[in-house]
């Protein structure tokens, strides 16, 4: 989930690459932040650096997709609730097509094997925790950049490492360097709105006195 934060760092690049548009170094410069707390994170625990490469390539196209998704908004081209519902739908056949190649014979049968609560569980995650979300995610695009709207959303590993912590325990496997590493992305992430205030009250300052 950590390795998901970097998401920013390569929006640093892909927005401006997209949209014609100049690197900020600011935004590199807080990006490499979030790297370094990932390098931090991948130097001492050695039992996750699969799954951290995953995070990484999936961050990589993660910082891609909004760009692309803002560019459509702007154009009014689509409404986001039909965007959420095409790429959600495109999701679920990728899934349901790989589902057989990972999981191994009986997959779809298997997938229909709730216990208890199980299925309500579900429900709710899918419906409230991202269809909903995502799709005023999405809506926020025409206010926000691509890249402000993945800093922020950054949080949202921390919010799902919390709520390991709580639910599972698993906080006690994690070697003090992880929450040192975590640290320097939450700071990168807190950074970005203070610097553009103050750069944004020098410059109405400038003004001001000219």
């Amino acid at each position: 989930m950590a390795g998901m934060a970097t998401t920013s760092f390569f929006t640093a690049f892909s927005e401006p690459l997209f949209e014609c548009k100049r690197i900020r170094p600011l935004e590199v410069a807080l990006g490499l932040l979030i790297v370094l707390g990932i390098s931090l994170i991948a130097g001492f625990e050695r039992g996750y650096l699969a799954g951290l490469g995953v995070a990484l390539l999936a961050a990589m196209f993660a910082s891609v997709f909004p760009v692309l998704n803002r560019r459509l908004v702007n154009q009014g081209r689509m409404d986001p609730l039909v965007m959420t519902t095409w790429e959600m739908v495109g999701a679920c056949l990728v899934c349901l097509v790989c589902m057989p190649w990972l999981d191994g014979p009986g997959a779809y049968g298997r997938m229909f094997q709730f216990h208890g609560y199980d299925a309500l569980w579900l429900l709710f995650l899918a419906w409230g925790c991202t269809i909903f979300a995502y799709a005023f995610y999405i809506h926020l695009l025409r206010y926000l950049s691509a890249y402000t709207a993945n800093l922020a959303a950054n949080f949202e590993p921390v919010y799902g490492i919390l709520a390991a912590a709580l639910l599972f325990g698993e906080h006690r496997q994690l070697h003090p360097g992880f929450f040192l590493g975590t640290a320097s992305i939450l700071l990168a992430n807190i950074l970005h709105p203070l610097i553009l205030r103050h750069l944004a009250r020098r410059k109405n300052q400038r003004v001001t006195d000219s």
